[in-house]
C-alpha cells in the first residue's frame, strides 16, 4: 500500500513540475539608480533617476522642483566659467552677484568638476584690452568679427542697428560660436537693450571657446556614464536650457574687474536709431 502511495506522490510531483514555467532570467527587471548634478545659485542639486530595463524615471523630489523652476524662469542667467567644467545657473541678478562676491564657492566647484574642457590656453599675453570674437557659423566660421577694446569695455544694445561696431556685419540672431579671451567677461542677451534671458561667459585664467551654441544643452544634461542621450533627458522632463544659438540680440562686455553697467547712448548714426555705446568705439575692429 505504501509503495502505491509513494508512486502516486512522484507522479503528482512530476505533473506539477511540468506545469511550472521556467524562469526567464532575461525578463527579470534590472533596476539601478543614476544621478545628474545641476548647479543652481552656486549650490549643487542632485537629480535622481531610476533606470529599469533601459527606461529612466525621474524622482520628482524637492531638488527637481527647484531645478525645474529656475531653468524655466524668465530671470534665468546661465554662466560659463573657465574654472568649472559645468554650466552654472542663477535664479536672478542678486544670486549671481552673491556668487561673484564669494570666490570660495567658485573654488569648491572647480575642485569638484575640474576646469572647463572648452577652455583653451590663451594665445595672447595678459593686457587691459578686452578681446572676444563672434561668428555667424559654427567653429568661428563664416562672417566673423573680433572686438579689441583698449578701454576694457564694449556695449551693443542692438546688433541689427549697430553694425558700425561689428564690422558692418549683421549678427542679430545670427551668432553660432564665439571665443572670449582670457581676462574678459561677455554677456549675450536674447533681446535688445540687454533684456531677456542671458548667458554670461567668464574667461578667468584661460580663453573660453564655444564652437556651437546649440551644444550647450548637451553639456548641461549629460549623465556622466553616457548611457542616455542628454536631449532625451532635457526634453522629456522640461529641463531644457534655452538655446542661445542664433538668438542673441545685444551684448555687453568688460575686462574682469570692471563693471558691466549697461550703456544706452547712440553710437551708430542712422540705421533706425536706437544705437549703442562703447567707451572706445574706435578700437572695435
Amino acid at each position: 500500500m505504501k509503495k502505491y502511495i509513494l508512486m502516486a506522490g512522484v507522479v503528482l510531483l512530476a505533473a506539477c513540475s511540468k506545469d511550472q514555467p521556467l524562469v526567464d532570467e532575461t525578463a527579470v527587471e534590472q533596476t539601478s539608480s543614476k544621478q545628474l548634478e545641476i548647479v543652481i545659485d552656486g549650490e549643487v542639486n542632485t537629480l535622481n533617476f531610476i533606470e529599469a530595463n533601459g527606461e529612466l524615471t525621474l524622482v520628482e523630489d524637492e531638488a527637481y522642483a527647484k531645478v525645474n523652476t529656475v531653468l524655466n524662469s524668465q530671470n534665468l542667467i546661465t554662466v560659463i566659467n573657465s574654472e568649472v567644467d559645468k554650466m552654472l545657473f542663477f535664479s536672478g541678478e542678486q544670486e549671481l552677484q552673491q556668487f561673484d562676491e564669494n570666490p570660495q564657492q567658485l573654488a569648491v566647484l572647480s575642485e569638484k568638476f575640474g576646469v572647463l574642457k572648452e577652455a583653451v590656453p590663451s594665445a595672447t599675453p595678459k593686457s587691459s584690452t578686452l578681446k572676444f570674437r563672434i561668428a555667424r557659423a559654427h567653429s568661428l566660421g563664416g562672417p566673423a568679427y573680433t572686438v579689441n577694446a583698449s578701454s576694457g569695455r564694449y556695449f551693443n544694445r542692438h546688433l541689427l542697428r549697430n553694425q558700425c561696431i561689428t564690422g558692418g556685419i549683421d549678427f542679430d540672431n545670427e551668432i553660432s560660436s564665439f571665443r572670449v579671451y582670457q581676462g574678459g567677461t561677455v554677456e549675450f542677451h536674447e533681446d535688445p537693450d540687454y533684456l531677456g534671458k542671458r548667458i554670461r561667459v567668464q574667461a578667468v585664467t584661460q580663453d573660453v571657446y564655444v564652437a556651437d551654441l546649440a551644444d550647450l544643452k548637451k553639456k548641461s544634461f549629460t549623465i556622466y556614464d553616457g548611457s542616455f542621450d542628454p536631449y532625451y533627458i532635457c526634453n522629456r522632463w522640461a529641463l531644457c536650457l534655452t538655446s542661445f544659438n542664433d538668438k542673441i540680440t545685444s551684448i555687453t562686455a568688460a575686462r574682469n574687474g570692471l563693471s558691466l553697467d549697461y550703456r544706452r547712448i547712440n553710437l551708430c548714426s542712422g540705421g533706425g536709431g536706437g544705437g549703442d555705446g562703447s567707451d572706445d568705439p574706435t578700437n572695435h575692429y
